[in-house]
């Protein structure tokens, strides 16, 4: 149920922050995409998977920075809940995929 969680807000809003915001895009997303890429493919191929991760987003009902935002805290405030049990992991006393997984998204989020 965690990982469908993870699945379902988390990585829609990571992709809202690594795709669509246009700061994020540009500072980062773009330039790291396009350094390995020769020309003109350098610039083509990030346009087109922003238009993909774009067309995706508004599949699934995220087309904007706050739904993005709404959708991640909702997951947090869930994920939340089991670490105010004292524990350190998620599920259990040792780090799991489900870890890593949040870590990863949070690291993104910088929540």
């Amino acid at each position: 149920a965690y990982h469908a969680l993870v699945a379902e807000n988390l990585v829609p809003a990571t992709l809202y922050v690594t795709w669509v915001d246009a700061q994020s895009y540009r500072e980062h997303t773009r330039v790291v995409n396009s350094a390995s890429l020769p020309f003109p493919l350098n610039h083509i191929i990030p346009r087109q998977q922003r238009q993909a991760t774009r067309q995706l987003l508004a599949q699934l009902g995220v087309a904007s920075l706050e739904e993005a935002q709404r959708r991640a805290a909702v997951a947090y405030r869930a994920l939340d809940g089991l670490l105010q049990e004292g524990k350190r992991f998620l599920l259990g006393d040792e780090p799991c995929s489900l870890d890593a997984k949040v870590l990863a998204h949070l690291w993104h989020h910088r929540v």
